[in-house]
């Protein structure tokens, strides 16, 4: 957010406290959607649900969800916005969590299908992006954008969106000891199997074994595997590199700066390294 109003000439400082009421509320989706897919561990180490059980995490998701809906409002009022941009802001934010409610229920009709094509995938992946073109269009507004600008960033922010949702694709399918069978048992299928599903001897090959109400961690390997053999993870980095070259298209028309660079940056980096060279 704080990028976005430089990149238009905005002061990123100003972005401050409205950036604090959107990780609330980010805080609060993220929360919720542990519940929804049953996640007692991330990254980190044990999730709120994980250590709390279900009942206080949904509790904490709804008060980080109140508190930051009620900052925002307050915070956009106090950055001297007009009105009508206040409520603008408002709308695009309750906008933002219906889209991503939407994707979510979307979801829960993805699981342990096999029959879901990549594309069906990126479209719910898309939907799920629009909290990140929310934090770009909203740093775009406070500081001053066009019309023009405001809607390349917001595209920029779609895409690295995509970007960040897919990279977890991808660290789940690498951790095949952990996140992989929890993934396969509880959420829909990562991109890189969709891909590799779409060839029909493979899809005889992986079907057995993603039906399977508990995989082993040797099983998960081999679905790894296959998907690798298979071009799955070759299909699904030609997906990265297209919205990677989709960000870097959208911030080329803004004007040059140490801002425009970093979102550049950050494009490329947040997606995954060649995965050619890959080894079992």
């Amino acid at each position: 957010m704080s990028l976005a109003c430089e990149a238009v000439g905005g002061d990123p400082e100003s972005t401050k406290d409205v950036g604090s009421s959107m990780i609330l509320l980010a805080a609060g989706i993220d929360i919720h959607d542990d519940v929804i897919d049953r996640s007692q561990r991330k990254d980190y180490g044990e999730t709120v649900l994980g250590r709390r059980g279900v009942e206080i995490t949904l509790l904490v998701g709804d008060i980080l969800l109140v508190k930051g809906l009620i900052s925002l409002a307050s915070n956009l009022v106090c950055h001297g916005l007009s009105k009508e941009e206040v409520n603008a802001a408002l709308t695009l934010t309750e906008n933002l969590l219906l889209e991503l409610s939407d994707a979510e229920a979307g979801e829960l009709r993805l699981r342990r299908r096999t029959d879901i094509t990549p594309r069906s995938y990126l479209r719910s992946t898309r939907m799920k992006a629009a909290d990140i073109e929310a934090y770009m269009r909203i740093g775009a507004i406070l500081g001053g954008g066009s019309t023009a600008e405001i809607e390349a960033l917001a595209r920029y922010g779609r895409a690295l969106g995509m970007i960040i949702i897919l990279r977890d694709d991808l660290s789940d399918m690498l951790d095949y000891k952990e996140e992989l069978p929890h993934r396969v048992a509880y959420e829909h299928l990562p991109l890189p199997i969709l891909y590799a599903l779409e060839n029909p001897e493979v899809k005889k090959k992986l079907e057995p074994i993603l039906r399977k109400s508990k995989i082993r961690r040797d099983e998960a390997e081999k679905i790894l595997k296959i998907t690798y053999e298979a071009g799955g993870l070759a299909g699904y980095e030609k997906a990265v590199r297209r919205l990677v070259r989709d960000c870097q298209r959208e911030i080329s028309v803004m004007r040059p700066s140490k801002a425009r660079s970093t979102l550049g940056t950050i494009a490329g980096i947040t997606a995954p390294p060649s995965l050619a060279d890959l080894e079992f």
